[in-house]
């Protein structure tokens, strides 16, 4: 697992969120995304006012998505395993969530606060970027 590929934050961060006593599952929205997956439509953005759990979310769909992590435990029991967003998904020609879940190499980056060690933004970025092209070169050395 590298510090922005497959990082563990999205699924500690929404697992640590999915037991507190009042989360709301929101699970279904995957059920949105699924059929987007290997389209030209396949970039999103979330958009809400402060507060309103735009990192909930991301975090819900990196916990889903990511291969490094099993991730059943967090879904099991939620909405997105339920048979009507199965329907759901079996009429869009899906196929079933599970064949989604934990599929795929996902970059988590957090911009919301810029480190202790970096004094600038634009040295963020710089140990962003350098982050990200270390982590890309140890999974795929061939490219």
């Amino acid at each position: 697992m590298g510090l922005f590929l497959n990082s563990r934050i999205p699924f500690d961060s929404y697992r640590t969120t999915a037991s507190e006593k009042y989360f709301v599952d929101k699970t279904a929205l995957l059920a949105e995304l699924i059929p987007a997956l290997g389209t030209n439509q396949r970039f999103f953005c979330i958009t809400r006012p402060r507060r309103f759990g735009k990192s909930v979310m991301a975090n819900m769909i990196g916990a889903f998505f990511e291969k490094t992590i099993d991730a059943r435990c967090l879904f099991e029991k939620r909405k997105i395993t339920s048979p009507e967003i199965s329907r759901k998904l079996l009429e869009a020609s899906c196929g079933s969530y599970a064949d989604y879940m934990n599929h795929y190499d996902v970059i988590y980056i957090d911009f919301s606060r810029i480190p202790e060690n970096c004094a600038s933004y634009h040295t963020y970025i710089n140990r962003v970027s350098h982050g990200l092209k270390r982590d890309l070169s140890d999974k795929f050395p061939y490219l």
